[in-house]
């Protein structure tokens, strides 16, 4: 627990360091800052428009239905702004400019703002990010697919040593072999805890079966792969910013350290270590399965999640399974009163008959 706590406190020392470079004016209760300013000597970083990533494969090219509304659009766009500034050692927190396109959905004359508004609220101005880039928003023709609604684009500052810093932290773990591997285990927990229980923002399909991908802060990645995205899944994998090798890989019973593409310890989940010549076939394969994972959605093998899609689907598997349990209940209940039921019958005609009555 102590290691999970300074692992987070580093995380927030580091963004009042940059704070201290960045002011942000404006209302307190307004959704962006009216103006930022950059401290000389700060490192900017540029960000070109990203674009949304599809909800559904299957759906018409430059369809609506294939990348969703505009609030889901945000969503998907503002998790790759994410993940890209996370190649930096930076996140959301550090954006201090953004430029928002929106096109008018189908049959509307002007663009949804409130639905932009919607996604947008939920990556700033929140308790656990509260800061909010100046940003401008406008409404265009067309984007490059039909079916886009959403362009946005983001600039990113940070203090140089700050920057630094964070690049340290965030660098792949394979390249980091001073690491302690109680440390890969705490980074691991901590992305766990901040992950809680949120949808997923992407999924991933290999012909081997589909996993569920988590974008943490600052790059990092927390990908189920059990095939149906129970959070109570057989194992998970977790990737530094910018890396295709997972730095650790978390089954039900063991934490499994990797560094530079090999299994390096494992430890069961109440720390003692496990003998290595026990988990060579079975680590290997777990590194091979994660290396899989983390190279295809690197190459952009993945889709965003309908996080109220997931949810809702995530509670009808829920209420299946409690349904499934009752009938159980129930069934292996009258099977019991049956059985009780045969056995006395059995007893009753087992026994001797009574005596006849004296005469």
């Amino acid at each position: 627990m102590r290691l999970v706590s300074s692992f987070a406190l580093l995380g927030l020392m580091a963004s009042a360091a940059a704070a201290q470079d960045v002011r942000r004016m404006g209302a307190a209760e307004a959704p962006i800052s009216a103006s930022v300013e950059v401290a000389p000597g700060s490192r900017l970083i540029y960000v070109s428009g990203n674009v949304p990533d599809p909800v559904d494969a299957n759906a018409p090219a430059g369809s609506l239905a294939r990348y969703g509304d505009t609030a889901t659009q945000t969503r998907s766009v503002l998790r790759k702004l994410q993940t890209a500034l996370g190649a930096h050692g930076l996140g959301l927190s550090d954006v201090v400019m953004m430029r928002v396109f929106l096109v008018a959905p189908p049959g509307q004359p002007r663009m949804d703002f409130a639905g932009m508004m919607t996604a947008y609220r939920e990556f700033f101005g929140t308790t656990a990010q509260p800061n909010r880039p100046a940003r401008s928003t406008m409404q265009v023709a067309g984007l490059v697919d039909p079916g886009f609604l959403v362009e946005i684009e983001v600039t990113a500052a940070a203090r140089r040593g700050a920057a630094a810093m964070a690049q340290t932290r965030s660098a792949p773990v394979a390249d980091r072999a001073a690491e302690s591997d109680a440390a890969l285990i705490a980074r691991a927990d901590a992305i766990t805890e901040a992950v809680g229980a949120a949808a997923p923002d992407y999924a991933i399909g290999l012909e081997s079966g589909q996993a569920w991908v988590w974008a943490a802060s600052g790059g990092y990645l927390m990908v189920s792969d059990t095939g149906g995205g129970r959070r109570d899944g057989s194992r998970f994998y977790y990737f530094a910013p910018g890396s295709t090798t997972p730095f650790l890989i978390r089954t039900a019973r063991r934490n499994i350290i990797v560094r530079r593409g090999e299994m390096t310890a494992a430890y069961e989940m109440d720390g003692d270590p496990v003998a290595m010549a026990a988990m060579t076939a079975s680590g290997s394969t777990a590194v091979a399965r994660g290396e899989a994972l983390g190279a295809a959605f690197a190459a952009g093998n993945r889709q965003a999640v309908d996080g109220q899609a997931y949810q809702s689907a995530q509670a009808e598997a829920r209420q299946a399974e409690q349904r499934a349990e009752t009938q159980q209940r129930q069934a292996e209940n009258t099977a019991r009163r049956q059985a009780e039921a045969q056995a006395e019958r059995q007893r009753e005609q087992a026994a001797p008959p009574p005596p006849p009555p004296p005469r």
